[in-house]
């Protein structure tokens, strides 16, 4: 009897927690997207809120363009991001998860050259480099053009970077040879770096707190399960709370890859 009370008590906090996650980062949702690898947001106030970098991003297949590279080539294809590059048509064919290529965004903003901006950046299948023009400012494990070269990471980043001019480059280069679904899982945000600082902490801490709850829950249940081996659904509990956080957390912020950087994309 106790043990289905608790169960209903621990259904109560998820289902709370919830929409938590759902509004953790403040964004605008409402301005319009990239079209046609242009992104103009000369008139967006960032005081107001951080924006997600999304829509039509030019995309090279199997093309590792860099900034000088940019005037001497034509994209392949416009790629909607965030995406996978399984669902983009080349040459009258859909690409495999497996390969590497290139993401462009022009932007075009009021900011003034010199000043700051901040990128907050999930994951990509399964590495890449990302450039501000030709500056690196963020990079997840080694891309490469074979299999055997690339190593795979997965480790959601920060990038604050200076305004090189009122209008400039974002380039992604991308390479996956880990995972069945390559590309830009999901959506570039930029913002102020106070503004995306104080996003990226809230996100941390909501999806702790989830975690930290489905973890209680697991060693609770378990606790309950073998002193009273009779109730096999506590059992079940047990195993579907220590599934959820660890899926939750490579869904979410990767906190447990981030505790021990010995963890690979094999890991996972």
């Amino acid at each position: 009897m106790m043990g289905k009370k608790i169960s209903k008590i621990y259904l109560v906090v998820l289902i709370a927690v919830m929409p938590l996650l759902i509004t953790s980062c403040k964004t605008n949702d409402s301005y319009p997207a990239a079209e046609m690898g242009i992104m103009d947001i000369a008139k967006y106030d960032f005081s107001q809120s951080n924006i997600r970098l999304d829509g039509e991003w030019e995309f090279y297949w199997k093309r590792m363009v860099d900034y000088d590279d940019l005037q001497l080539q034509s994209p392949d294809t416009y790629g909607h991001v965030p995406g996978i590059w399984n669902k983009y048509w080349i040459q009258g064919r859909m690409l495999s998860g497996q390969g590497y290529g290139t993401y462009r965004l022009r932007v075009k903003t009021n900011r003034p050259r010199g000043s700051l901006l901040g990128l907050s950046i999930n994951t990509f299948s399964s590495s890449y480099k990302l450039y501000i023009n030709g500056e690196l400012v963020a990079s997840n494990g080694s891309i490469a053009s074979e299999a055997d070269l690339e190593i795979g990471e997965y480790r959601p980043k920060i990038a604050i970077f200076s305004v090189p001019d009122n209008a400039f480059d974002i380039i992604v280069q991308v390479s996956n040879f880990q995972h069945n679904r390559g590309g830009f899982w999901n959506s570039l945000i930029m913002g102020t770096p106070e503004e995306i600082y104080i996003m990226q902490d809230r996100v941390v801490f909501r999806y702790a707190f989830l975690m930290g709850t489905l973890i209680v829950g697991f060693f609770l249940y378990l606790v309950i399960y073998l002193l009273r081996r009779e109730l096999r659904y506590t059992l079940y509990f047990a195993i579907f709370c220590l599934l959820a956080a660890i899926i939750s957390d490579i869904l979410g912020q990767l906190i447990i890859m981030r505790s021990f950087p010995g963890l690979s994309l094999a890991s996972i």
